[in-house]
């Protein structure tokens, strides 16, 4: 049951119904990122009523990388309807076999582990984001620069992963 309410929303630990969902431990953007490879640095779940015991099992639901540089409030992982949304570096490689570490992925998971797409690339790991749901869809707001070196705010649909709006210069 992956149903109630939803508290912490942007932390680096968020409550959703009877479960706890939270980044077990941090990682550089530079540790081994392989999917289905990552304990530490992933998100991790547990049951409430399980946090006091010593036998509390939990359960790897996104074994990846959740990252960002920037700390605080707003930049962890949100949890919107059945999905887990976060930021990964990426772990592709350039035409001279290279990790494309320095690039962040936007990502969601649904909560049961299953289903995981990709939202949006950016060249930049340090970008301040935003997850927020409006009218049942959830967006991904990045503070980050576009083409010619300006600020700008690019907001995409987490659900079709496409741009569907960009500021002026901010």
């Amino acid at each position: 049951d992956y149903s109630g309410e939803v508290s912490s929303n942007g932390g680096f630990l968020v409550e959703k119904g009877d479960w706890v969902y939270f980044i077990n431990g941090i990682e550089d953007y530079t540790s081994e990122n392989t999917f289905g490879q990552v304990v530490k640095g992933a998100v991790v779940r547990a049951k409430k009523a399980e946090l006091s015991s010593k036998d509390k099992t939990v359960d790897v639901v996104v074994p990846e990388i959740v990252y960002s540089t920037q700390k605080g409030n707003g930049n962890g992982l949100f949890i919107f309807g059945d999905y887990i949304y976060y930021a990964t570096p990426c772990s592709e490689k350039n035409a001279n076999g290279d990790v494309k570490n320095t690039e962040i992925e936007y990502m969601r998971t649904k909560l049961d582990g299953s289903e995981t797409k990709v939202i949006a690339n950016l060249s930049t790991n340090s970008d301040p984001f935003r997850f927020v749901q409006l009218d049942n869809v959830c967006y991904l707001a990045v503070y980050t620069s576009n083409d010619d070196g300006d600020k700008v705010i690019r907001v995409y649909n987490a659900d079709t992963q496409s741009l569907v709006k960009e500021s002026k210069k901010v």
